[in-house]
Protein backbone atom coordinates (compact mmCIF):
# COMPACT_ATOMS: atom_id res chain seq x y z
CA UNK A 1 0.00 0.00 0.00
CA UNK A 2 1.39 3.37 -0.92
CA UNK A 3 -1.54 5.80 -0.93
CA UNK A 4 -1.13 9.43 0.10
CA UNK A 5 -4.03 11.22 1.80
CA UNK A 6 -4.43 14.98 1.50
CA UNK A 7 -0.99 15.28 -0.12
CA UNK A 8 0.59 14.70 3.29
CA UNK A 9 -0.23 11.40 4.98
CA UNK A 10 1.26 8.26 3.47
CA UNK A 11 -0.73 5.13 4.35
CA UNK A 12 1.54 2.19 5.15
CA UNK A 13 -0.75 -0.64 6.28
CA UNK A 14 -4.22 -1.25 7.68
CA UNK A 15 -4.06 -1.79 11.43
CA UNK A 16 -7.75 -1.91 12.31
CA UNK A 17 -11.26 -1.81 11.03
CA UNK A 18 -14.62 -1.13 12.61
CA UNK A 19 -18.25 -0.53 11.82
CA UNK A 20 -17.67 3.01 10.56
CA UNK A 21 -14.06 3.27 9.49
CA UNK A 22 -10.71 1.72 8.69
CA UNK A 23 -7.51 2.69 10.51
CA UNK A 24 -4.09 2.76 8.88
CA UNK A 25 -0.55 3.16 10.13
CA UNK A 26 0.82 6.16 8.27
CA UNK A 27 3.56 8.71 8.05
CA UNK A 28 3.01 12.44 8.27
CA UNK A 29 5.41 13.46 5.52
CA UNK A 30 5.45 17.09 6.62
CA UNK A 31 6.51 16.35 10.22
CA UNK A 32 8.18 12.99 9.51
CA UNK A 33 6.32 11.09 12.26
CA UNK A 34 4.22 7.97 12.44
CA UNK A 35 0.48 8.53 12.81
CA UNK A 36 -2.77 6.60 12.71
CA UNK A 37 -5.18 7.65 9.96
CA UNK A 38 -8.84 6.79 10.39
CA UNK A 39 -10.86 6.91 7.16
CA UNK A 40 -14.66 6.82 7.12
CA UNK A 41 -15.92 3.94 4.99
CA UNK A 42 -16.92 5.04 1.47
CA UNK A 43 -20.52 3.83 1.79
CA UNK A 44 -20.96 5.83 5.01
CA UNK A 45 -19.23 8.92 3.59
CA UNK A 46 -22.19 9.24 1.22
CA UNK A 47 -24.68 9.25 4.11
CA UNK A 48 -25.19 12.84 5.36
CA UNK A 49 -25.99 11.65 8.90
CA UNK A 50 -22.76 9.65 9.29
CA UNK A 51 -20.74 12.35 7.55
CA UNK A 52 -22.02 15.05 9.91
CA UNK A 53 -21.48 12.83 12.97
CA UNK A 54 -17.94 11.95 11.91
CA UNK A 55 -17.01 15.62 11.46
CA UNK A 56 -18.63 16.81 14.71
CA UNK A 57 -17.10 14.07 16.77
CA UNK A 58 -13.66 14.63 15.23
CA UNK A 59 -13.90 18.29 16.29
CA UNK A 60 -14.97 17.34 19.81
CA UNK A 61 -12.14 14.81 20.17
CA UNK A 62 -9.65 17.29 18.73
CA UNK A 63 -10.38 19.62 21.66
CA UNK A 64 -9.16 17.08 24.20
CA UNK A 65 -5.56 17.10 25.42
CA UNK A 66 -4.93 14.38 27.97
CA UNK A 67 -2.41 11.53 28.24
CA UNK A 68 -5.27 9.05 28.75
CA UNK A 69 -6.95 9.94 25.44
CA UNK A 70 -5.42 9.31 22.03
CA UNK A 71 -4.56 12.72 20.53
CA UNK A 72 -6.18 13.97 17.33
CA UNK A 73 -3.73 15.90 15.13
CA UNK A 74 -5.73 16.71 12.01
CA UNK A 75 -8.96 16.03 10.14
CA UNK A 76 -10.08 16.63 6.60
CA UNK A 77 -11.37 15.10 3.39
CA UNK A 78 -9.53 13.38 0.59
CA UNK A 79 -11.38 12.66 -2.64
CA UNK A 80 -14.68 13.21 -0.83
CA UNK A 81 -13.87 10.83 2.03
CA UNK A 82 -13.38 12.20 5.55
CA UNK A 83 -10.35 11.20 7.61
CA UNK A 84 -8.90 11.83 11.05
CA UNK A 85 -5.17 11.79 11.82
CA UNK A 86 -4.35 10.61 15.33
CA UNK A 87 -1.49 9.68 17.57
CA UNK A 88 -0.23 6.20 16.76
CA UNK A 89 -0.38 4.14 19.96
CA UNK A 90 2.04 1.24 20.24
CA UNK A 91 0.46 -1.36 22.45
CA UNK A 92 -2.55 -3.65 22.68
CA UNK A 93 -6.23 -3.22 23.31
CA UNK A 94 -7.60 -4.32 26.66
CA UNK A 95 -9.69 -6.79 24.65
CA UNK A 96 -6.55 -8.42 23.26
CA UNK A 97 -4.96 -8.56 26.72
CA UNK A 98 -8.12 -10.17 28.15
CA UNK A 99 -7.89 -12.83 25.43
CA UNK A 100 -4.19 -13.46 26.13
CA UNK A 101 -4.29 -13.42 29.94
CA UNK A 102 -6.66 -15.45 32.05
CA UNK A 103 -6.09 -13.32 35.14
CA UNK A 104 -4.87 -9.87 36.15
CA UNK A 105 -3.41 -9.02 39.50
CA UNK A 106 -5.53 -6.75 41.67
CA UNK A 107 -2.87 -4.05 41.22
CA UNK A 108 -2.98 -4.29 37.41
CA UNK A 109 -6.79 -4.36 37.30
CA UNK A 110 -6.98 -1.29 39.54
CA UNK A 111 -4.36 0.50 37.43
CA UNK A 112 -6.53 -0.07 34.35
CA UNK A 113 -9.74 1.03 36.07
CA UNK A 114 -8.11 4.12 37.57
CA UNK A 115 -6.59 5.06 34.19
CA UNK A 116 -10.03 4.77 32.59
CA UNK A 117 -11.67 6.84 35.33
CA UNK A 118 -9.05 9.60 35.14
CA UNK A 119 -9.53 9.95 31.37
CA UNK A 120 -13.33 9.89 31.78
CA UNK A 121 -13.18 12.53 34.50
CA UNK A 122 -11.16 14.80 32.22
CA UNK A 123 -13.46 14.36 29.23
CA UNK A 124 -16.61 14.73 31.36
CA UNK A 125 -15.31 18.02 32.74
CA UNK A 126 -14.93 19.13 29.11
CA UNK A 127 -18.57 18.12 28.48
CA UNK A 128 -17.70 15.11 26.36
CA UNK A 129 -18.58 11.46 26.93
CA UNK A 130 -17.27 8.38 25.18
CA UNK A 131 -20.36 6.48 24.06
CA UNK A 132 -18.70 3.11 23.51
CA UNK A 133 -16.50 2.24 26.46
CA UNK A 134 -15.41 -1.34 25.98
CA UNK A 135 -12.15 -3.32 26.12
CA UNK A 136 -11.65 -2.98 22.36
CA UNK A 137 -11.53 0.83 22.65
CA UNK A 138 -9.06 0.96 25.54
CA UNK A 139 -5.37 0.76 24.69
CA UNK A 140 -2.61 -0.34 27.02
CA UNK A 141 0.62 1.15 25.65
CA UNK A 142 3.90 -0.73 25.60
CA UNK A 143 4.84 1.43 28.63
CA UNK A 144 1.66 0.40 30.52
CA UNK A 145 -0.24 3.68 30.06
CA UNK A 146 -4.03 3.50 29.64
CA UNK A 147 -5.47 5.41 26.65
CA UNK A 148 -8.89 5.65 25.10
CA UNK A 149 -8.86 5.03 21.37
CA UNK A 150 -11.77 5.40 18.96
CA UNK A 151 -12.41 9.08 19.59
CA UNK A 152 -14.94 9.06 16.81
CA UNK A 153 -17.33 7.71 19.41
CA UNK A 154 -16.97 10.76 21.64
CA UNK A 155 -19.98 13.08 21.75
CA UNK A 156 -20.35 16.65 22.90
CA UNK A 157 -23.16 16.79 25.44
CA UNK A 158 -25.23 19.99 25.37
CA UNK A 159 -26.71 19.47 28.86
CA UNK A 160 -23.84 20.00 31.27
CA UNK A 161 -24.20 20.90 34.94
CA UNK A 162 -21.22 22.27 36.87
CA UNK A 163 -18.80 21.08 34.18
CA UNK A 164 -19.68 17.39 34.53
CA UNK A 165 -21.57 15.35 31.96
CA UNK A 166 -24.73 13.69 33.27
CA UNK A 167 -24.66 9.92 33.01
CA UNK A 168 -26.83 8.12 30.48
CA UNK A 169 -28.18 4.60 30.67
CA UNK A 170 -26.39 3.32 27.55
CA UNK A 171 -23.06 4.82 28.62
CA UNK A 172 -23.42 3.53 32.17
CA UNK A 173 -24.20 0.03 30.92
CA UNK A 174 -21.05 -0.05 28.77
CA UNK A 175 -18.90 1.22 31.64
CA UNK A 176 -20.28 -1.38 34.05
CA UNK A 177 -19.96 -4.14 31.44
CA UNK A 178 -16.30 -3.30 30.83
CA UNK A 179 -15.48 -3.13 34.54
CA UNK A 180 -17.32 -6.42 35.11
CA UNK A 181 -15.10 -8.06 32.51
CA UNK A 182 -11.97 -6.69 34.18
CA UNK A 183 -13.09 -7.70 37.68
CA UNK A 184 -14.14 -11.19 36.60
CA UNK A 185 -10.61 -12.02 35.52
CA UNK A 186 -8.98 -11.04 38.81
Amino acid sequence: MNRIIDGRYQLIEMIGTGGMSDVYRGIDQKLNREVAVKILRKDLAEDPTFLSRFKKEAQAAGGLNHPGIVAVFDAGEDQGTPFIVMELVNGKTLRKLLQEQTTFSVENALQIVVGILIALDYSHKKGIIHRDIKPGNIMITDQGQIQFAQQILISKIPWIKLGYANSRVDCSFNIMFSFTIICNVI
